[in-house]
């Protein structure tokens, strides 16, 4: 069901009570399904772009639901399919029942080597690399124990090891300095771990529907924030310009606001980076049934001199939503203001996780 159901709320209840842990879920599958009652025989017959085809547990607030993009290289089945920064046709799309924007994320999940295991055979999983690994090759070969397999159970398990990257990238000290240093390391929460992951997501333009496409762009549903790429995320010296700010387990109360200050400096940086800032917080489970689900309204925003800048591609505060991003161009010598704003909270305060990176100092 598309509707918060009991499976999320003890996703959600668990994600709020164990703060350094964080759940991926697949989006599901039915992003493009047969709606005929004879049934279809082509890929002609069937439906496409279909909403509110997120389905429980992937409609949990704080977990992270990971929709599926195409893959590269040798792995295409087909001569048509084209590469990652296209949608697959059967990721699932969002939103919610109650309003709320899913998938999440964006990750490779069509044509995923996986293991495929053969009876009585030892090794099989393990063969040589210089073997040619693609569908064809491996539907042919009785000996290696690998598959071809598509879907976005392909594409939440690429999504786990990016933010166990994320996670081991704290732990061993690479943030602030962007390179690895045991005086700096620190356990993050789940919350920045996500925020971390949906900050560096990249925009995608397309779905393909097999021989045909559709337009997508930044949280409509199909993608959200995108498609995931650790190196828009993680500042690492001698992969990337930006610089980086997080706050991480910070709480804030009803009617309080919190601002962090910026100052943008590109001398030494690609003028085309934008300043982003993503807030993630972990709330409690909401009633299964619900029809209004985030209980705790924080809101980010960013002002650089008279202009507001408001998240996830709306021109007002996003009410809904409990993972929020803001991307604005910068200009050398602006001065930016980052804002947290505790707008309605529900129970005594709330956690949140922010981070911040483009190029400033």
């Amino acid at each position: 069901s598309n509707v918060y159901g009991p499976y999320d709320y003890q996703f959600d209840e668990y994600l709020f009570k164990n703060k350094d842990f964080m759940i991926f879920v697949a989006a599901g599958n039915d992003g493009a399904n047969c709606s005929k009652p004879e049934g279809c025989k082509t890929y002609k017959d069937l439906s496409y772009d279909i909403r509110n085809t997120v389905f429980s547990p992937a409609v949990a607030k704080n977990v992270i639901s990971v929709g599926a993009s195409n893959n590269e290289k040798n792995s295409k089945p087909v001569w048509y399919l084209k590469g990652s920064d296209h949608i697959a046709y059967f990721s699932a799309r969002g939103p919610t029942a109650d309003g709320r924007s899913k998938p999440d994320i964006i990750a490779p999940g069509y044509s995923i080597i996986s293991s495929g295991a053969r009876p009585n055979m030892k090794g099989e999983c393990d063969p040589e690399s210089s073997q040619t690994f693609t569908s064809e090759a491996l539907d042919s070969n009785p000996t290696v124990g690998l598959s071809m397999k598509y879907g976005t159970s392909m594409s939440a398990p690429i999504a786990t090891g990016a933010a166990a990257l994320i996670r081991q990238y704290f732990e061993e000290g690479w943030y602030p300095l962007g390179f690895k240093s045991i005086n700096n390391a620190r356990k993050p929460s789940g919350s920045l771990v996500k925020a971390v992951l949906l900050n560096g997501g990249r925009e995608m333009y397309r779905v393909q529907n097999f021989l045909k496409y559709t337009s997508t762009e930044a949280y409509d549903q199909n993608q959200n924030f995108g498609m995931i790429s650790l190196v828009d995320s993680l500042s690492i010296r001698g992969k990337n310009e930006f610089s980086t700010k997080i706050v991480d387990r910070r709480q804030i109360y009803n009617g309080v606001t919190h601002t962090y200050a910026f100052h943008i400096d590109n001398t030494s940086c690609d003028n085309r980076i934008e300043l982003s800032a993503t807030l993630i917080w972990v709330e409690p489970g909401a009633t299964p049934g619900c029809m209004a689900c985030t209980l705790n309204d924080l809101d980010l925003q960013i002002n650089i001199g008279r202009h507001t800048y408001y998240p996830n591609g709306l021109q007002h505060k996003d009410s809904i939503n409990n993972a929020e991003r803001v991307r604005v161009g910068t200009r050398n010598g602006n001065d930016a203001v980052v804002s947290i704003i505790g707008h309605n909270i529900a129970s005594q305060s709330q956690q949140y996780s922010l981070i911040v990176t483009g190029c400033f100092r």
